[in-house]
């Protein structure tokens, strides 16, 4: 998320599409909520970095992050 706290917005959407099918295929594999949850603020990242908004983007990259980590098998 350093990127984004620097206005990188267009790294956060490289490194959040390039996450994205990994997330989709693990809720594939194994519905989880809080999968479904980190899909939901990657997509909202990828919008936002887009739209040059890196401030809104690395808050949604940050969520998505903390949701696929608590949906990690432990």
């Amino acid at each position: 998320m350093n990127h984004g706290t620097m206005g990188h917005a267009d790294v956060l959407v490289e490194h959040a599409k390039a996450a994205l099918p990994h997330a989709e295929a693990a809720q594939k594999a194994q519905a989880n909520t809080h999968t479904e949850q980190g899909i939901t603020h990657l997509k909202a990242c990828i919008e936002h970095g887009e739209m040059k908004h890196a401030d809104v983007a690395t808050g949604h990259c940050e969520e998505a992050v903390t949701h696929l980590k608590a949906a990690k098998p432990s």
